[in-house]
């Protein structure tokens, strides 16, 4: 006959919000230099990519190819210095809804990594059609012809695409699952779905994402506007709550 022990799982709830608040910050404060790499390297992207001679795509590519492939770099950098996030809140979730799946955490690792790897395999394939349209390879040809000559710039377009839909699915339903929760407000929950659907095929679903994720980088770190959703102080899935006062419609 097995006994327990008065107050052992009050005990282990407290550690676990204790190693939350902890890891919280440290995740919360790298998502944080993560959106910052992003606005960076969008920046000198599109500094790179002005043309005001009107000499073409290609040749201005060629010519600025290593700013380019600095800011790819970049890229590719705050993509993957969002994973511990994603780990982080992953396991916050499945500590208050054991019925999250296990794999939407690596769905949401591997689109990471996929969209890391295409935007170098990217620059790659840009690269070699630049160089090849610029020095000879293509002359008196057009640059669409230049681009679709170039197989690496096709497997990276086709990568951009599964990661995007990967991507999608992974915030889709961590936005659903974590609404549910009450560790997001309904308001984050919708527009963490906005984001997923408009990522596929919209460059504003990028800005979205980002709000979204600056947005749970504060929740990690302990911080939001009236204090966070009931969820984060007691461990265990809790309808949010409005602050007092806030005029909002509790759910």
């Amino acid at each position: 006959m097995s006994t327990s022990i008065p107050g052992t799982s009050s005990q282990c709830v407290n550690r676990r919000l204790m190693r939350e608040r902890r890891v919280g910050r440290i995740v919360g404060a790298l998502a944080f230099v993560a959106i910052v790499l992003t606005l960076v390297s969008v920046l000198a992207s599109a500094a790179a990519a002005r043309d005001p001679s009107g000499s073409g795509t290609l040749k201005v590519f060629d010519a600025h190819a290593t700013r380019q492939l600095v800011a790819a770099f970049l890229r590719s950098v705050s993509v993957l210095a969002t994973i511990p996030i994603i780990s982080f809140f992953h396991s916050v979730l499945r500590a208050r809804d054991p019925g999250v799946p296990r794999g939407l955490l690596t769905v949401g690792l591997l689109a990471s990594a996929v969209i890391a790897a295409s935007t170098i395999i990217g620059w790659v394939g840009l690269h070699h059609a630049a160089v090849s349209y610029v020095e000879g390879g293509y002359r008196g040809r057009t640059e669409k012809a230049a681009l679709d000559a170039s197989s690496v710039l096709t497997v990276s377009r086709w990568l951009d695409i599964g990661s995007r839909l990967l991507f999608a699915s992974w915030l889709a339903m961590t936005s659903l699952r974590a609404n549910r929760a009450g560790l997001i407000t309904p308001f984050l929950g919708t527009w963490g779905l906005l984001a997923a659907v408009t990522g596929t095929f919209l460059a504003v679903g990028d800005a979205l994402y980002i709000g979204w994720l600056a947005s749970v980088a504060l929740l990690s770190m302990g911080y939001w506007p009236g204090g966070r959703p009931l969820s984060w102080r007691t461990g265990a899935a809790e309808p949010w709550t409005p602050a007092p006062g806030s005029g909002a419609p509790p759910r």
